[in-house]
């Protein structure tokens, strides 16, 4: 399905989100992250571990953090087994748990942290969507992501 012609391409660009499908052993993680879109995840076969975490909790999920690069949207908190002494804040979020199955679906709001593993062989797929407030927002993880681009271009131009 492509985007009606009337739309900017810019726009239209960003209508245009393809699926996923994941393939994977027991014991696969997703790193604890949050996409910038509405996500739709289906377990074909096999079963996950889901833990979810609200969007207004993301400061004690050190957001932003520039351990990944420029994916400011991942945390460097291990879910499962978070560490206290490296990240005390964790323990005031309040992460919800569930185990999608086999013929399963599970809506992950944009910007819910999200982290998953995979508790036997699996195969999911995922379908991704924006609305009007996913595109226009702009998301907050937008504006960290531009600031971290500044940041880089102007240390790039002072020189070692």
């Amino acid at each position: 399905m492509s985007a009606p012609a009337f739309l900017p391409k810019w726009l239209a660009a960003r209508l245009k989100l393809h699926p996923a499908l994941w393939i994977g052993p027991a014991g696969s993680v997703t790193t604890l992250h949050f996409d910038s879109t509405h996500n739709l995840f289906v377990q074909i076969s096999g079963a996950k571990k889901v833990i979810l975490i609200p969007p207004g909790q993301s400061g004690f999920l050190y957001y932003p953090c520039r351990d990944f690069g420029l994916n400011l949207h991942f945390s460097p908190v291990d879910a499962e087994h978070p560490d206290p002494k490296r990240h005390p804040r964790f323990a005031r979020a309040t992460p919800l748990e569930v185990t999608v199955r086999r013929g399963e679906m599970l809506f992950i709001p944009a910007t819910w942290w999200h982290y998953l593993r995979a508790l036997e062989p699996s195969i999911s797929l995922n379908f991704w969507w924006n609305t009007p407030a996913t595109l226009l927002g702009p998301p907050r993880h937008l504006f960290y992501e531009c600031r971290e681009r500044l940041r880089r271009l102007a240390w790039r131009r002072r020189g070692p």
